[in-house]
């Protein structure tokens, strides 16, 4: 349509002549009576023409209509709608409406689509093959497909129109960037053009602008874009529809301006110009850049185009025929197929795709309508033959989602589409989790990713808000589904439903399966009638008979088979915690509620039956329990007890129905602990019948101890796995333990006397068999009795329930109870101590016998004493050995001070005393480290007192000797030396560091004048200087000429704490020549009191120690008193005699 040119120069002439005001142009703007109407938004160009001639001069207005005669651009889309006015255009006169309509009116559409296809992929060879697939999809036969086939062969060809959007234009100059817009039309309808606006300051313009443009020659027409630079910035021609009407025309004004420039050749000229035939258009849409030239020059870019062919109907009409269309051809393919459900990927035949796209472009439809068709289309057949769970994940996905990541929001009508969908599909959802459990076994990968897709497709639902007036669940479809919440709850809570109703439906029909025989019958009729009435079958929802039940025990045994399995259903459902995950749902953890529930329903009742049932227990019957009821009862408790704690991992001690399990079985647990204590004297009996009081390897006490502390312990580990919660409720089991440990305790100790009774009448020794008996019983006392009612902590409960409930009778037996316990084991312990001392008086009995040996013999390994204590420590327990050593210990220090004090007047020599004090500072180390409790200390420390002074009122003969010598030493002139000897001496770090340098001038029997001398080293007393009882003697110097020799040999003494400081302490420093064929011959000696060593040098490097030069002298014959010491050995056991150098063993010196 063109415009008029006279009426756009006569505005502008009003313009100019001022006849338009600022508050008079809003009427004007809107256009309804204005003589200056403004076109409509989708060609822009076209409005900023008409607005132009407000501010053009008389001097544009030949420019301004050459350039609108060169440059029409119309609104396609008004064109078209005035070609049409005249009456129905071609297709809509064979459109359907949109409230109503038929398959078979579909069927009738896809064939008039079929015979006028869109697009350049369809061709009449192909035709006859669509055609004969509608048929088949539609079901129509073929008289009838005839019928309708040329009815839709003499209707009018539908009016195709090219929808098109402008998106983007790339690789531009970068002068040709700022200041774009694209013109586009049909080639052969110039005349027809419309323009985007202007992009400014873009490195990429971008326009994402639509439009159509009405097609007459789909074979001979083609879309023509332009690409166009304007010098200067020209304002958009779409004003902003929240600016004023004063605004508006500013913007008008402004769009004049840019015209005005325009209008010179230098200011705007063409970048490129693109072409794309509208025959090689396809059937869907085209999505291309089409490459930019100008003239015969390169190419000057690209711009990006979005194209598709369509026609004139009513949009909302297609897609409601695009959804039953899509039904209709999935239920097609899957029945062709005849695939397995949950296998089918979704992939349409060609044809069936061919088809959905022609009915595509024929009704204009975008991505949207599309995906929200096929996605409606789907789920309503889904819900008749389910198929793969992946295909409905990605269409929801793409259809929920927005192309920047966000959440796509529904019209009105579209959101009713989409969810009337959802309610097709939810039903195999929740019926999916519904036989989850079922299809457990034959689980695979493939279910897997099927339940996984199921999920997250719920997932996005429930994020997505359902509008209020939607029923999405339905009484009709969920008939199944047991419910708390209503059928109008919530997507999440029904999937909870379903997953109990899943669990539950499992759990019942495993229980239905416990087979209840009529061989035993019982007594009770009571519990038979509890158990129907909560014992039911499951699926197939039968009743329990009164007859068809078996015996309890029978029962028990069942649910102690069955229940563990629970825990294990629960542990592989946990499997699928992870796919629940995106529901914020922990699958494993509502089975097991429903699961404990169930568990509660069932069990308690029984157990409560079966516990009122028991008969009372009396000790004389040799066969308390003889079906094991309360056995069988005690195992179901451990078994609930272990399903119970396994349900804290889940709830983290929220309350459940088990919670309080325990108290069903109160009475049936105090009956089987009494039955308990009657088997476990039994087993000691037999335990100490069997056992021969030989000690078992590595230990003290033989077998039965070993039995009796396993009995304490089952007994006591039975009460703790109980876990009874309340101490109220505790406190009557534990009493009863306490009492049954404390009987055993007795019942052992009194088997025990009897069998030694018997050993002893036999003949032969039986002191091992009687330690091992003592130990048996101190060690049930020690290491059983007194540590299991710490560990029991009985103690603090029965102080506790004094505070608490002390008018309670019950409360003071058990008080009754522990008293007995502690006196009991006062008694025990007083027994244990008299054999101990009887024991011990063996061992003093042969002290007194040998205390006129010498203390040397006193403490030989082999001494009497020594294999006794040697027994006791083997054979008795750690614990009666240390009582053992106390008494003997504090009776050894009485004997030594009676020792001491008939001793003292009769005149013994001090080292009588001394070797007295050795002795017994070696009782006391041997002792003093094991008693217990020593109650002679005072004595002790009086008689080290009285032995310490009488050990030091004389010095030993030998040191004196010593002394002597040195005093000779210091006298001795040239003539009698025997040569001298260098060495350096030095007290460091707690050692004596001594260096032999070398000896010289050293008179020898040699008559060539040579000799093989050697140095020897020793410290002197020698009692007191450990170390130096090694033989420290330096290499010897072979064949060393002119009586000289060098040693240069270093040594290192160890020094007690205080040793350096020693009065009278000595270094001694022998010279000998070694004689291969005989004696080896003293040359000299030399002496070094400590007290002579420089203590300045102390801290100092041993190199800078100054040599000390000492004198060699004569050896003299020893006293004939200390040859005499020598030969008797009555003096110290270490002594200083072995360092003596007597003429007995070297010889005379001349």
């Amino acid at each position: 349509m063109e415009l008029n040119m006279d009426e756009m120069l006569s505005a502008g002439e009003r313009v100019l002549n001022g006849g338009l005001e600022d508050e008079e142009q809003p009427a004007a703007v809107n256009g309804t009576d204005s003589e200056l109407p403004l076109p409509p938004v989708e060609t822009p160009h076209q409005g900023r023409e008409s607005i132009l001639m407000s501010e053009l001069g008389k001097e544009g207005m030949d420019v301004l209509a050459g350039l609108i005669r060169s440059e029409p651009v119309v609104n396609c889309d008004k064109a078209a709608a005035e070609d049409g006015a005249d009456g129905k255009s071609n297709a809509e006169s064979h459109s359907l409406t949109i409230n109503e309509f038929t398959e078979e009116q579909l069927y009738c559409e896809l064939l008039y689509q079929t015979h006028h296809p869109l697009g350049n992929d369809v061709s009449d060879a192909n035709q006859g093959q669509i055609f004969d697939f509608l048929k088949t999809a539609f079901r129509i036969d073929d008289k009838k497909h005839e019928e309708k086939k040329n009815e839709a062969k003499i209707k009018d060809k539908p009016d195709v129109k090219l929808n098109l959007e402008i998106i983007e234009v790339r690789d531009l100059k970068s002068s040709e960037t700022s200041g774009t817009s694209a013109v586009y039309y049909l080639k052969n309808q110039p005349d027809n053009k419309a323009e985007s606006d202007v992009q400014h300051d873009k490195k990429i313009p971008v326009w994402n602008e639509k439009g159509s443009l009405p097609i007459s020659d789909k074979e001979n027409d083609a879309l023509i874009v332009e690409i166009w630079k304007y010098a200067e910035e020209v304002p958009n021609a779409s004003p902003s529809s929240n600016k004023t009407v004063k605004d508006k025309i500013g913007t008008l004004k402004n769009m004049a301006k840019g015209l005005v420039l325009n209008s010179k050749n230098a200011d705007r000229k063409c970048s490129g110009i693109a072409e794309i035939l509208i025959k090689d258009i396809p059937s869907g849409a085209m999505d291309e850049w089409i490459p930019l030239k100008k003239e015969q020059k390169k190419a000057r870019g690209e711009v990006h185009v979005l194209l598709s062919l369509g026609t004139s109907r009513d949009v909302q009409v297609g897609c409601k025929e695009h959804r039953r269309l899509v039904r209709v051809l999935v239920r097609s393919e899957l029945e062709n197929r005849a695939k397995a459900p949950f296998t089918w990927d979704g992939r349409l035949s060609d044809t069936a795709e061919q088809v959905l796209t022609q009915h595509r472009a024929h009704a204009s439809l975008d991505e949207s309508h599309v995906q929200l068709a096929r996605w409606a289309g789907f789920c309503d057949q889904h819900e008749e033959t389910p198929f793969n769970f992946h295909v409905l994940e990605a269409m929801l996905k793409k259809l929920t989602t927005t192309q920047d990541g966000a959440h796509r929001t529904f019209a009105n009508h579209e959101a009713k589409v989409f969810w009337d969908a959802n309610r097709n599909l939810l039903p195999t959802c929740l019926k999916f989790i519904r036989f989850l459990f079922k299809m457990s076994n034959s689980y695979g990968n493939a279910m897997e990713a099927q339940l996984s897709s199921m999920l997250r497709i719920l997932a996005i639902l429930i994020e997505i808000k359902p509008p209020e007036d939607i029923d999405m669940f339905p009484s009709y479809k969920y008939t199944w589904l047991k419910t708390d919440h209503g059928h109008n709850s919530k997507l999440k809570r029904k999937v909870l439903d379903a997953i109990k109703h899943s669990a539950r439906e499992w759990i019942e029909e495993r229980f239905a399966k416990i087979e209840f025989g009529e061989e035993e019958k019982e007594d009770n009729p009571q519990c038979w009638a509890i158990l129907s009435k909560y014992k039911d079958g499951g699926v197939a929802k039968r009743k329990i008979k009164v007859q068809e039940i078996a015996n309890p025990k029978a029962l028990l045994s069942c649910y102690n088979n069955e229940i563990p399995g629970l825990k294990e259903c629960v542990l592989s459902s946990s499997f699928h915690d992870e796919q629940f995950k995106c529901l914020d749902i922990q699958y494993s953890k509502v089975v097991l509620q429903v699961f404990d529930n169930k568990v509660n329903q069932v069990v308690r009742p029984l157990v409560l039956s079966i516990c009122n049932s028991l008969k009372k227990y009396d000790p004389k019957d040799k066969e308390p329990d003889p079906q094991n009821k309360s056995t069988d009862l005690v195992c179901l408790y451990f078994t609930l007890k272990n399903f119970n704690e396994f349900e804290d991992t889940y709830f983290h001690g929220e309350k459940v129905k088990c919670s309080d399990f325990h108290n069903w079985f109160a009475r049936g647990v105090s009956q089987w602990l009494d039955i308990t204590l009657l088997k476990a004297m039994n087993m000691i009996k037999a335990a100490v019948e069997l056992d021969q009081l030989e000690p078992l390897d590595d230990v003290k006490f033989s077998s039965s101890a070993v039995d009796v502390l396993g009995i304490f312990d089952m007994l006591e580990k039975d009460l703790r796995a109980l876990k009874w919660p309340d101490e109220k409720d505790e406190f009557p089991l534990m009493a009863k333990l306490v009492k049954s440990i404390t009987a055993c305790t007795k019942h052992y100790a009194d088997q025990i006397r009897q069998k030694v009774v018997k050993v002893t009448d036999l003949p032969g020794d039986y002191e091992i068999q009687l330690c091992t008996a003592i130990n048996n019983i101190e060690h049930i006392l020690v290491e059983g009795l007194e540590p299991l009612m710490k560990k029991l902590n009985v103690e603090a409960l029965f102080m506790t329930l004094t505070k608490i409930r002390s008018h309670i009778p019950e409360c003071h037996k058990g008080l009754k109870v522990l008293s007995r316990v502690v006196d009991a084991a006062e008694n025990a312990d007083q027994k244990m101590m008299e054999i101990v001392q009887e024991v011990s008086e063996k061992i003093l009995k042969v002290v007194r016998e040998n205390q006129s040996l010498s203390p040397t013999r006193f403490m030989s390994p082999i001494s009497p004493i020594n294999i006794h204590l040697g027994v006791l420590k083997r054979q008795l327990s750690k614990h009666n050995y240390h009582r053992a050593i106390t008494f003997i210990w504090e009776s050894i220090v009485e004997l030594i001070k009676q020792i001491v004090d008939t001793t003292h007047m009769e005149d013994k020599p001090p080292g009588f005393y001394k070797n007295l004090k050795k002795s017994l500072e070696f009782f006391e180390s041997a002792f003093s480290r094991e008693s217990l409790a020593f109650k002679n200390g005072e004595l002790l420390e009086a008689t080290k007192t009285i032995l310490e002074t009488l050990s030091k009122n004389s010095i030993d003969p030998v040191h004196k000797f010593y002394l002597e010598r040195l005093v000779v030493q210091g006298k001795v002139d040239d003539y009698d030396k025997r040569g001298q000897i260098n060495v350096l001496l030095q007290f460091q770090e707690k050692s004596l560091k001594i260096e032999i340098l070398n000896v010289r001038n050293l008179r020898t029997r040699s008559k060539e004048g040579d000799c093989s001398p050697y140095v020897r080293i020793d410290l002197i007393p020698k009692q007191n200087f450990p170390d130096s009882n090694k033989k420290l003697k330096t290499k010897i110097q072979k064949r060393s000429l002119k009586n000289c020799a060098t040693f240069e040999e270093y040594f290192e003494i160890a020094m007690a704490d205080g040793s350096e400081n020693m009065e009278n302490a000595l270094v001694h420093l022998v010279v000998k020549d070694y004689n291969r064929f005989g004696h080896n011959m003293v040359i000299g000696e030399t002496l070094v009191r400590f007290d002579k060593i420089n203590r300045d040098y102390a801290n100092k490097a041993f190199a800078d120690v100054p040599q000390m030069e000492l004198p060699l002298i004569d050896l003299v014959d020893v006293p004939q008193d200390l040859v005499r010491i020598k030969k008797s050995k009555t003096c110290d056991t270490v002594t200083d005699l072995d360092t003596i150098a007597t003429n007995e063993s070297t010889g005379t010196l001349n």
